[in-house]
């Protein structure tokens, strides 16, 4: 699953943007590593019933700053 063009997590995906644009100069300085988005941090698992899921990378999520995460945590489950 593609999580920039599907539908049913554009608004999850949407909300990552957002967060883009408010830690715009942590994302071009120290978060370069994050390839300049935090939805970087989101992927795509199949649970036991073979549907989509979206989770949160723990370990790049661990490495972000403290504000950053409970942004992050107030979106998804972490």
């Amino acid at each position: 699953m593609d999580l920039m063009n599907n539908n049913e997590v554009s608004p999850l995906v949407e909300s990552f943007k957002n967060l883009d644009s408010k830690y715009q100069s942590f994302l071009e300085r120290e978060g370069r590593w994050l390839g300049g988005s935090l939805t970087n941090v989101l992927t795509n698992t199949k649970n036991s019933s073979n549907e989509d899921v979206i989770q949160v990378k723990r370990d790049v999520f661990n490495m972000l700053p403290s504000n950053i995460k409970a942004d992050i945590i107030s979106l998804v489950q972490v």
